[in-house]
């Protein structure tokens, strides 16, 4: 049996504890108080786990991982086989010239001559496979037997390049100190001879043929120049996919 003092210190003891004991609530704003404290919070409080733990750009970058692949990746070439391959091609494009040159002189002095407008167009024909000769003298000479694509094609269309350049600077100082209007006055001498106007006949061109004349007549020694060198690295970039494809060796020809 307990007495009334006996059973109001227990009493009042039990209600000690019971306020003092840190229950798990929800409460908005909890700061350090002690009626419904923090400290008995099983996870979020005691631990005091982030909801978001990681900050946003970890948090994105673990959201949007992708596996990293390690492929070695190797250049093209060196900067010495680089300098190798340009040298070689400034060479042949240098040869190659020569050709469209020649060419090129033929054209003009073949507007009265029809022979040397054929050789002309022969030259012309006769530069894909020249490019080709001197990208197998480059991949046995100068590569051991052996040239990717991607370098046959990089020689080839630098060769055409520097052919390009030159032949443009031909043209250039042709009809700038040369010509003194010698093409101009040859096509309309052609145009008016019998051949000439059969020829206008034929296709139904004489209104065209006027509007070329005219156009002619007004370009500038830079203008011929700058067609010619634009068509002529068009082509060559065209040409070296086939060239490059024929000559890539990936083995080396023992003999």
């Amino acid at each position: 049996m307990l007495w009334p003092t006996e059973l109001k210190r227990r009493v009042g003891s039990g209600l000690h504890r019971a306020a003092t004991t840190k229950y798990p609530c929800y409460v908005p704003i909890l700061g350090d108080s002690e009626g419904a404290g923090r400290t008995g919070l099983p996870v979020f409080a005691a631990a005091k786990v982030r909801i978001f733990p990681l900050s946003t750009k970890h948090f994105l970058k673990k959201l949007l991982y992708v596996p990293k692949i390690c492929v070695p990746l190797h250049p093209i070439m060196t900067p010495e086989e680089f300098h190798q391959l340009k040298a070689f091609a400034r060479q042949d494009g240098a040869l190659l010239s020569v050709l469209w040159i020649g060419s090129f002189a033929c054209y003009i002095l073949g507007i009265a001559n029809p022979l040397l407008g054929t050789l002309a167009l022969l030259l012309i024909l006769v530069s894909p496979i020249f490019a080709a000769n001197r990208l197998r003298h480059f991949r046995d000479g100068a590569r051991e037997g052996v040239i990717s694509f991607r370098r046959g094609y990089a020689y080839t269309a630098l060769v055409f390049f520097y052919a390009a350049v030159l032949l443009a600077a031909a043209i250039y100082i042709y009809f700038a100190f040369i010509d003194n209007g010698y093409l101009l006055s040859t096509v309309n001498q052609f145009l008016m001879t019998k051949e000439g106007k059969q020829l206008i006949e034929l296709y139904g061109m004489a209104d065209q043929m006027q509007e070329n004349l005219k156009a002619l007549a007004e370009m500038r020694p830079i203008d011929y120049a700058v067609n010619m060198l634009s068509v002529n690295i068009t082509i060559g970039l065209l040409l070296a996919l086939p060239i490059a494809a024929v000559m890539q060796r990936k083995l080396k020809v023992k003999n």
